[in-house]
Parts: C-alpha cells; structure tokens; sequence
C-alpha cells in the first residue's frame, strides 16, 4: 500500500485484524512518509516492522510483518501515467 494510506489505516474497519492477517508492504509516496512512520500501525505494530532490506521476503513473513520502501518518485500525475500508457502524449 501507499504510505498516504498507511497514514490512515487506523481508519480502516479491523485494521489491527487485517495486520495480523496479511504482511504488509508500505511504500513511501510524496508528503507521507513521516505521518505513516510514526503513525498508529507504526506504534502498535513496531516490534513487526522489518528492515527495507528485507522486503522480498515480507510476503513470506508471519503476521504481524511489515516493511516500510522508500521509493523515487515520478513527478508525473497519476493521470498522466495512464495516458502514457495508452500511447496518448503526455505534457509535463
């Protein structure tokens, strides 16, 4: 998931459930990074948390496991990602 969803998850019906269901892979996108970090899945699920070298093997993790990716990201809109994608020009 996004980190700007992260952000949220608490808000999420049974977040603490879906945590210890599924390992989770967060990835870091613009202006979330620091409220998904220290947010309430952060906290609660912080003996979990893997290191980001870990995360090809977070899937195979037992719940509760997460990972937190940084990633670069691509200044195009989400928008623009699909018209590329269909062939369509794009302006930046």
């Amino acid at each position: 998931m996004g980190a700007d969803n992260l952000a949220g998850f608490e808000h999420w019906r049974g977040w603490e459930d879906i945590a210890r269901l599924i390992p989770i892979c967060v990835v870091s996108r613009p202006g979330a990074g620091p409220r998904a970090r220290l947010g309430r899945l952060a906290r609660r699920f912080q003996g979990a948390r893997l290191p980001a070298s870990a995360a090809m093997i977070t899937p195979f993790q037992k719940p509760p496991a997460w990972v937190y990716l940084p990633a670069r990201w691509n200044a195009l809109s989400s928008t623009a990602l699909r018209a590329r994608g269909r062939g369509l020009s794009v302006s930046d």
